[in-house]
């Protein structure tokens, strides 16, 4: 009798002990963040258009996170990000953010330009998966126009109010 009263004591504590509340600490475990670029990953210098890339965490956080990024080949400053910082809100698992070209013309060459997790504000977030890249093109390759022609262009323009500047050439 006494052997039955010490087992099912033996139960009910073990019972009570795993439905007890724990206070443990949460387990530490890497949150990668992924950038994708979904569609067409391709830009001129003289481009107006933008590449969307969407920046997504494997869990959501718990408190706000911020992600510094890097971008590598970006050296002559061919494109620009809304923000080489990314926040995650606490809950949220993508952010979107925009890169466009500066409009500085300086290349000769196509050259791409990598986009990777430089940084975050928690030492458990990290990048994952292949990073992201925008190929960016040299604007076409317009001639400068002489004096001659841009004195015609003045012409046509006072004579018949068209401006022929942008279609047919670059200013010296």
């Amino acid at each position: 009798m006494k052997h039955i009263l010490n087992t099912l004591f033996a139960a009910i504590v073990c019972i009570l002990a795993g439905c007890q509340a724990q206070d443990a600490p949460q387990e530490t475990m890497t949150n990668g963040v992924e950038l994708t670029i979904p569609g067409n990953a391709i830009l001129s210098e003289d481009d107006t258009a933008s590449v969307f890339v969407h920046a997504m965490i494997a869990f959501a956080p718990q408190q706000r996170e911020s992600v510094k990024l890097s971008f590598a080949g970006n050296e002559k400053g061919i494109l620009h990000a809304d923000s080489d910082e990314l926040v995650f809100n606490p809950g949220q698992k993508e952010v979107v953010f925009r890169v466009k070209s500066n409009g500085k013309h300086l290349l000769a060459a196509p050259q791409v330009v990598t986009m990777q997790v430089a940084s975050a504000s928690n030492p458990l977030i990290k990048g994952f998966g292949k990073s992201a890249q925008i190929t960016m093109n040299p604007d076409a390759d317009v001639p400068i126009l002489t004096p001659t022609q841009l004195q015609l262009i003045a012409d046509v323009q006072t004579k018949y109010g068209i401006n022929l500047i942008r279609l047919l050439g670059k200013y010296p």
